[in-house]
């Protein structure tokens, strides 16, 4: 079995480089379940030892028969995504050109959905050999060298009104234009469900996930997202205390004022990293504290730049609103 897969990869090699290759889907198709059956048998053998060249064929054309003979070309497993539940894809290939998106070398974005080409393999690609199932390309993009100019353009084409090609939870398209409201990814999903009927916010859809996709989503997600200005859900939101009965707090007051220069040499002496952090952010802002003791205190979430207030009331024992 072993000889079997070697014989395999050596073939696969000497597909893999050339850069313009022919073949039919059927054909691909049975080489790849040829692979799949001898790495099942082959205990020895993972899908990393064996995916480490670009080894997907991935047609150029869009509009043919599964045994039509269509030129392509080889994509590594980080370049292909299995499925485009939120049409991202489609909604790009309609504007690309209002947009003036970046083009293929045959005339316009290559199709890197697997499940199109490939779909009697779903459990090799995604299960075997660790295909992401959404699309992913800008989130890897970052880190595998993406520039600074790029994220500047990328920003700037998805800031025209027209170019409607984020996917919300509210079924909509939208762009980051300020006219369609404020724009989250959601990091919380508590904090989802008290937000998601507010007007003026939306919600990106990254497609119906399992829950081990949405923490790879999010982790890869995160710094794009943050680049592209989209902000996470729970860093829009903030705490509005809500209380009645003020009582007499100078005594916790002047308790805190002691406490808090020995938590700052704790910090500085267990910390320095964090407690520099904090000194270049404005340690000031501590002289500005107020404490205040009430008989009942409870919080709701608010989204300033929205405009919105969660209706739910949730009691508690401190609030600390900025």
């Amino acid at each position: 079995m072993i000889l079997h897969l070697l014989l395999l990869q050596i073939v696969l090699l000497t597909l893999t480089i050339f850069y313009f290759f022919c073949a039919s889907l059927a054909q691909m198709s049975k080489f790849y379940s040829l692979i799949w059956n001898e790495m099942a048998s082959s205990k020895k053998t993972t899908a990393e030892e064996f995916c480490l060249e670009p080894f997907v064929f991935v047609p150029y054309e869009s509009s043919f028969r599964h045994e039509d003979v269509v030129s392509g070309t080889f994509l590594s497993l980080e370049e292909v995504y299995w499925d485009d539940s939120t049409f991202f894809v489609d909604q790009i290939k309609e504007i690309h050109h209002q947009c003036n998106s970046t083009v293929g070398n045959h005339g316009g974005p290559i199709n890197r959905i697997l499940s199109n080409f490939y779909p009697a393999l779903h459990e090799f690609f995604v299960d075997i050999c660790g295909v992401f199932q959404v699309f992913r390309k800008w989130a890897d993009g970052l880190q595998s060298g993406m520039s600074a100019e790029d994220i500047v353009y990328l920003k700037d084409s998805l800031t025209r009104m027209e170019c409607t090609v984020l996917p919300t939870v509210q079924d909509k398209w939208v762009s980051l234009h300020p006219s369609y409201g404020l724009l989250c990814w959601c990091d919380d999903k508590k904090l989802k469900k008290q937000f998601m009927h507010m007007d003026g916010l939306d919600f990106l859809y990254s497609g119906g996930l399992s829950n081990d996709d949405e923490e790879t989503l999010s982790a890869k997600m995160s710094v794009l997202m943050r680049n592209l200005g989209i902000p996470a859900l729970s860093k829009v939101v903030t705490r509005e205390a809500m209380f009645n009965g003020p009582t007499e707090s100078s005594f916790k007051a002047a308790l805190l004022d002691w406490a808090l220069p020995y938590a700052q040499r704790f910090l500085h002496s267990l910390h320095p990293d964090k407690y520099s952090q904090l000194k270049q952010s404005g340690f000031d802002i501590l002289n500005r504290l107020r404490v205040v003791e009430v008989k009942k205190l409870s919080y709701r979430n608010v989204i300033k730049i929205a405009g919105s207030e969660s209706k739910k009331q949730i009691e508690c024992s401190c609030v600390l609103q900025v």
